[in-house]
């Protein structure tokens, strides 16, 4: 790529971006796109058009998008959380699970994978599994927020993750 294609597609980039953040998901799309065609193929990129097909329903292309991501960054955990919600939507539990599970074991502290899995297994009616996952979230949960925000006092902690699942903001 040359200098001034280099810009353009970091332009097109951050437009996707801000697009996605906006809910802007067919614009989204669209730059991302011109981006990818311009010849920037990172995973990134991939993974991002991804989820903004997610938000418009489209499942196919959205896992074209996080198949091609993984394919270029085999170690993305993200990626393959993201190929998980595909499945989990399109009702592939197995398929969910076994992406869940790749980007847990790539990443054992990525909490949205213990989520995904938990939903799986929720669907499943293997209620030991949810509570398993939960558990192992919260104290993710736990161990983020005593490092970002300094808090020492766990009883607080759970009480507050406790109550976000009690009132279904995970779930």
């Amino acid at each position: 790529m040359l200098k001034g294609e280099i810009k353009m597609s970091e332009d097109l980039i951050k437009k996707g971006q801000r697009y996605l953040v906006y809910k802007e998901y067919e614009k989204s799309i669209e730059a991302f796109t011109k981006a990818i065609e311009a010849g920037c193929k990172n995973s990134e990129i991939y993974r991002s058009r991804g989820i903004a097909y997610i938000m418009t329903s489209n499942y196919q292309k959205a896992r074209a998008d996080f198949d091609e991501a993984i394919r270029i960054s085999p170690d993305n955990a993200r990626a393959y959380y993201n190929r998980g919600l595909v499945y989990f939507k399109i009702k592939q539990y197995e398929k969910a699970l076994k992406d869940f599970n790749a980007a847990i074991k790539l990443n054992p502290t990525y909490a949205p994978a213990y989520l995904g899995r938990a939903r799986v297994y929720q669907v499943l009616g293997k209620q030991e599994k949810v509570e398993e996952n939960l558990k192992t979230l919260i104290r993710i949960g736990e161990a983020r927020l005593q490092r970002t925000l300094g808090i020492l006092d766990e009883r607080e902690i759970k009480e507050k993750l406790e109550e976000l699942i009690k009132y279904g903001k995970f779930l």
